[in-house]
């Protein structure tokens, strides 16, 4: 007599595990299991294998879920997700500036213009925006558990079991893994430099075109009544933007992109008797 319609919760159906081909192994479900699995797997000899399906035959007799024999199936799927990024950063430097002055005045016995130009050089802070592309994968694995329902087969002792599919039911356990960004190599720099708006300028003293002439003489107080044209030209560099150190990071890191999901793959079914592999 073969042990038959073991019952298992309606919610073990909601769902079904990809199961091997059919065939007479370990890690087969559907199929037949010879008990030989179980025994190596459980430390058992022939008699307490046959004393433990007779024990569930009487459960199942009364309505209740085999305990002595229970055969579990785990599979995992398995998911990887690349992820494509920027990192940003600032490269400095300093570039030489000037600044003109000019103003005519008169003075008290009649009139007469009086040209100067002062020259000062200054050095400013100046950046552009530099990038670097990066790329991570992420493994998310889900793994689910099943019971699997069977029937032992006996031919004047039990000799195996014939395994269903399995079902489960609830949720998949997830496990996600994020890798670290791996960076190019080299900065990609923008061609064009910005120079920085608030960057404190370090000036020279001004230098007369005139020898002797005292630029200070178009700031005199004193002088004010006397000024006809006072011209303080713009800032304007003089050379090309010397690079200071290494680009700086921005504290922001890496910015994500894009998100590009794999498919997923499936692993073998691997049976459980009792929480112990078969082999």
């Amino acid at each position: 007599m073969r042990i038959r319609n073991i019952i298992i919760p309606a919610a073990l159906a909601a769902a079904t595990l990809i199961g091997t081909a059919s065939g007479a192994n370990a890690a087969t479900a559907p199929g037949f299991l010879g008990k030989g699995e179980v025994q190596s797997a459980m430390g058992w000899n022939n008699a307490a294998l046959q004393k433990a399906v007779d024990a569930d035959k009487a459960l199942v007799a009364k309505g209740l879920a085999p305990t002595n024999i229970v055969f579990i199936g785990e599979q995992t799927t398995t998911t990887i997700t690349t992820d494509s990024g920027v990192l940003y950063g600032t490269q400095y430097g300093t570039q030489d500036v000037e600044q003109s002055l000019t103003c005519d005045f008169t003075n008290g016995n009649g009139t007469k213009t009086f040209h100067r130009s002062g020259d000062r050089t200054a050095t400013r802070d100046a950046s552009k925006d530099a990038s670097k592309t990066a790329t991570r994968e992420s493994t998310q694995s889900s793994k689910v558990s099943s019971t699997l329902v069977y029937d032992a087969r006996k031919t004047g002792q039990w000799t195996g079991f014939n395994l269903s599919a399995p079902v489960t039911s609830g949720a998949p356990v997830v496990t996600i893994e994020a890798g670290d960004w791996v960076l190019d190599a080299e900065w990609t720099v923008d061609e064009d430099w910005t120079p920085a708006e608030d960057s404190t300028i370090v000036w020279g003293d001004w230098v007369g075109d005139v020898p002797g002439s005292n630029p200070s003489d178009c700031d005199r107080s004193q002088d004010a009544d006397h000024i006809t044209l006072y011209d303080l030209s713009e800032v304007t560099a003089t050379s090309d933007v010397t690079p200071v150190g290494d680009v700086a990071t921005d504290p922001a890191g890496v910015e994500q992109t894009e998100s590009v999901t794999g498919t997923p793959a499936t692993g073998p079914l691997t049976l459980f008797v009792n929480g112990r592999p078969l082999a």
